[in-house]
């Protein structure tokens, strides 16, 4: 495969931590890591514990060490030591690893260093997410909606061949200048990544030289571009979907095999930067020349038997010599067609001397990573009630699809996520959306006040999933619970919900009044406590003194009722009443309205419900437990 070759540790994570609660923290994150050490200070020693390096002080040497020996560091100590540690040593962005540093309480995951391309920011959020923290990432690109071209590049293989005038388009993309994205694949291009390039025009890639030349332009081909058309404004990004495949006599050193290559692209117009693997057969594997190649063009080494080279049909006449010798008809053309994987053939058989080049072009495919579809629960609209599993799913995803009163609420926590809002009543639409957006290999959340399965846009999956109207097979879907409305109601009240309780909905636009009304009294007739969603609307006013009605049937009318509107966001309000006094009462659809049972009561401004039914204060205090 690509990358560096021979420095296994350059993928690797070292995770350091120079306290007891530093390394039981670092213990449970490289539980989660691939191909992660722990670095303990050797006085921690346990004989027990084998599984950690222990060092001797000072931390700096290792450090010294392990910065340029591993790809990414994870720190477990205070920011300003690890910054001190690390600033002799920094080398540019395309060469230091991913620094993250985790506070000692394991509430922060900063990310520090590289970023995007050296993959600190998903590093941070990986850590947040086995703690349970809060991801800190302080890339403007992330904080102002902008793509991380370096990142974007990096998780799919790419290569920036002029990373130079990265910082300088990431600002103007920034203060508002449109950018055009050239492609030889425009149309895939704009499918797969548009979402996320909100202000980019995708353009093919012959209009690259018709563009004025203070238009900030990205070029995203593996073909060899005229130096005119390059000069500028130009970032060249090389997808590397080109595949070499080489025939060669033994012995052959790299050098040849580069030079061969080198004069075969350059006859087609195409780039050695956008090599991104070589093919061969296998009985060419342990060739010094091939595999050093390789490692030169951090390109993949495809080795391929001769049943996989033998069904390959290619355009040249069958070659004596690879028949002899290798047991088949051909190897370069159908070493490439293989490796390519349903690609084409760009380059036919180019002879040299001892050395045979064929290329091939891999089909379009920039989107690696599978689709997933998050329904999301924003409890009642404070932004400290947000689980950090939600917050965590809001900043990765691609698109957040949602009410726009909800999507306000969190628009500072949607990092470069596009934001899709809909109107109130438009529930199978955006959810529709949400499974088309998936399944072409996004990350969607879909959001709910309180939480998704109540009243909320998991509901919705399942009334469409029951009627046979979607299919979620094969889609990668997650609930992520909030708090529901009736308990962040009941926090500002004490506990109205200690026992058995209802929740019933007032709203009749998908049932019945009459089976709601009935619902309510049956609640009623049990002695249960009853929360009422939606209690009223501007064109339903006479639906809750209706319910009123029917509860009053079973309970006086002192038993105690609150009304709370805006539970936990701007505009909170609480009110406490009676049952006789609840059919007159002002409600809005922004209500929730707690209907007491014969055995809640108010303590000053505590409502609360009996645990134990008809139990008195000091009646069986053996079994409270405080």
């Amino acid at each position: 495969m690509g990358g560096i070759k021979g420095d296994s540790q350059a993928r690797k994570t070292a995770i350091i931590a120079v306290t007891s609660h530093g390394a039981r923290l670092a213990r449970v994150v490289a539980t989660q890591l691939e191909e992660a050490d722990i670095f303990l200070p050797a006085r921690l020693q346990d004989e027990k514990e084998n599984n950690a390096i222990y060092y001797q002080p000072p931390l700096s040497s290792l450090v010294l060490n392990l910065f340029s020996s591993y790809g990414k560091l994870v720190f477990f100590c205070a920011l300003g030591a690890v910054v001190r540690m690390i600033a002799p040593l920094l080398r540019g962005k395309a060469d230091d690893p991913a620094v993250v540093v985790v506070d000692e309480r394991g509430w922060n995951v900063i990310s520090l260093l590289s970023g995007h391309a050296g993959g600190a920011n998903r590093l941070a959020i990986q850590v947040a997410e086995v703690l349970g923290a809060n991801p800190v990432i302080t890339t403007a690109s992330d904080l102002h909606g902008v793509p991380a071209l370096d990142e974007l590049c990096r998780e799919r293989g790419w290569r920036i061949e002029n990373p130079r005038l990265l910082a300088s388009l990431t600002t103007a993309v920034m203060e508002g200048e449109e950018v055009a994205v050239c492609s030889d694949a425009a149309a895939e291009l704009e499918e797969v990544l548009g979402v996320n390039f909100r202000g980019f025009r995708f353009l093919p890639l012959e209009d690259l030289a018709q563009l004025p030349r203070e238009t900030w332009k990205v070029a995203i081909t593996d073909r060899l571009l005229p130096e005119v058309v390059l000069s500028g404004k130009v970032l060249l990004i090389r997808p590397r979907r080109l595949v070499a495949g080489l025939g060669f006599h033994r012995g052959i050193g790299p050098n040849k095999l580069w030079e061969c290559l080198e004069r075969a692209l350059a006859m087609a117009g195409l780039s050695m930067n956008g090599v991104g693997a070589l093919a061969t057969i296998d009985t060419k594997g342990k060739e010094r020349g091939i595999r050093e190649l390789s490692e030169r063009l951090e390109a993949e080494l495809v080795l391929l038997s001769a049943q996989e080279l033998e069904g390959i049909t290619v355009p040249s006449p069958p070659s004596e010599h690879a028949r002899k010798w290798a047991k088949v008809p051909g190897v370069c053309e159908q070493a490439a067609l293989a490796a390519a994987r349903g690609g084409r053939l760009l380059v036919r058989k180019s002879r040299f001397e001892g050395v045979t080049v064929a290329v091939a072009e891999r089909p379009w495919s920039p989107g690696t990573e599978r689709g997933k579809l998050s329904l999301v629960g924003l409890g009642p609209g404070d932004p400290d009630l947000l689980p950090p599993r939600a917050r965590r799913a809001l900043f990765r995803s691609d698109v957040v699809i949602g009410y726009s009163g909800y999507l306000q609420r969190v628009s500072g926590l949607l990092g470069s996520a596009e934001s899709r809002p809909y109107g109130m009543g438009q529930e199978a639409p955006r959810l529709l959306e949400a499974i088309s957006l998936a399944r072409r290999g996004k990350k969607v959340c879909l959001v709910s006040g309180g939480d998704p399965g109540i009243y909320g846009m998991a509901a919705v999956l399942g009334d469409l999933l029951l009627s046979g109207q979607v299919d979620i097979r094969g889609l990668d879907v997650e609930i992520i619970p909030g708090i529901p409305a009736h308990c962040a109601a009941a926090s500002l009240l004490g506990s109205p919900l200690a026992c058995d309780f209802a929740v019933i909905s007032l709203s009749d636009h998908l049932v019945e009044k009459e089976r709601i009304l009935a619902r309510v009294e049956a609640c009623a007739a049990s002695d249960l406590v009853i929360v009422l969603y939606n209690p009223a609307s501007s064109v339903r006013r006479r639906i809750l003194s209706e319910a009123a009605e029917s509860i009053l049937k079973y309970r006086p009318p002192d038993v105690p009722v609150a009304l709370v509107r805006n539970a936990w966001r701007e505009g909170e309000s609480v009110r406490i009443t009676t049952l006789g006094e609840l059919g007159e009462t002002e409600a809005d659809m922004h209500t929730l309205v707690l209907v007491g049972n014969s055995e809640t009561g108010l303590a000053g401004n505590w409502m609360a419900t009996r645990r134990g039914y008809g139990r008195r204060e000091g009646v069986e205090r053996s079994e409270v437990v405080l």
